[in-house]
């Protein structure tokens, strides 16, 4: 290249930068879709302590239910 288009070529910037409308419109539907897919992710997490809330709630009682029982044995062998 000849020194004065190189230095004509130094100086462009560009000021103004457009998609066409269907790239927007994909790249929309991509940050969309990644949205739901991480909603998605955290409906599920949500989901998976609630049931593990729910098995150490039931195993929690059911250990009480144990004692209980161990509690009524216990009184009846004495009478």
């Amino acid at each position: 290249m000849k020194q004065g288009v190189q230095d004509n070529l130094d100086d462009i910037s560009i000021t103004h930068f457009g998609f066409i409308k269907e790239y927007a419109q994909i790249i929309e539907a991509k940050q969309v879709a990644q949205q739901l897919a991480e909603r998605q992710k955290i409906i599920v997490l949500r989901d998976e302590e609630e049931k593990n809330a729910k098995i150490i709630l039931s195993e929690e009682e059911s250990e009480a239910a144990r004692g209980t029982d161990r509690n009524i044995s216990y009184i009846n062998n004495l009478n």
